[in-house]
């Protein structure tokens, strides 16, 4: 179990090991599930690097493993500073020195909630205010917003989730509704949403998860 007083704000599995990454108030934890025990910093017998580490031991918001093996880690250390960002590679148990623009991405406020890796290995960072695209060739996020009031652009205040369908086309919830990113065409298209007669049109609303059914 967790150490007295340590809350949780996420769990992540880790989708090598298949361990659960738990991060919390006062630090990173994570749960074996072969050996069905807890670690932390205060009770690391594996000797995990990244639970060492001084720089991740309080207020972690947001936890994520791409398929290079490496952890993206956003805390607020200090609240009055804002959000911190690292990037951990798991292979070499090293702290990488550059978080590939996280930090720099937009000047205006704003809260990183989590991470997104499509099957092509692309990843998206997203929260409040924020919608981020990594570039591969140039190792750094793209930060996204479009206020323009038109069809192929992408509106929101908040991005709560992210999903990828068979098509691999992404599915984006916000709180001003559903928007699909067609990689071919790349353009974000509004979805409206509809409750009761199927033929009216309601009110953009928040979206919070996606589930894709096998006969859709």
């Amino acid at each position: 179990q967790l150490p007295n007083g340590w809350r949780p704000t996420a769990i992540f599995e880790d989708p090598g090991s298949q361990n659960y990454w738990i991060s919390t108030d006062s630090g990173l934890a994570v749960f074996d599930v072969k050996k069905n025990k807890v670690y932390n910093r205060n009770y690391n017998p594996e000797q995990i690097p990244l639970l060492d580490n001084p720089s991740i031991s309080r207020n972690i918001t947001a936890f994520y493993i791409d398929k290079g093996h490496r952890a993206w880690v956003v805390a607020w250390p200090n609240m009055k500073l804002g959000e911190a960002f690292y990037c951990f590679d798991l292979s070499t148990g090293q702290l990488l020195p550059d978080t590939e623009g996280l930090s720099s991405a937009t000047q205006r406020y704003h809260e990183l909630y989590s991470f997104f890796e499509q099957s092509n290995n692309k990843l998206w960072g997203y929260g409040r205010m924020l919608l981020l695209e990594r570039d591969p060739v140039k190792r750094r996020f793209n930060y996204i917003r479009d206020q323009h009031l038109d069809e192929f652009g992408i509106r929101y205040d908040v991005l709560t989730c992210m999903y990828e369908d068979r098509e691999q086309n992404l599915w984006v919830g916000t709180d001003q509704g559903v928007y699909v990113f067609n990689p071919t065409s790349q353009h974000f298209n509004s979805v409206k949403l509809t409750e009761g007669n199927e033929e009216e049109e309601t009110e953009d609303k928040l979206v919070t998860g996606f589930l894709e059914t096998q006969n859709k």
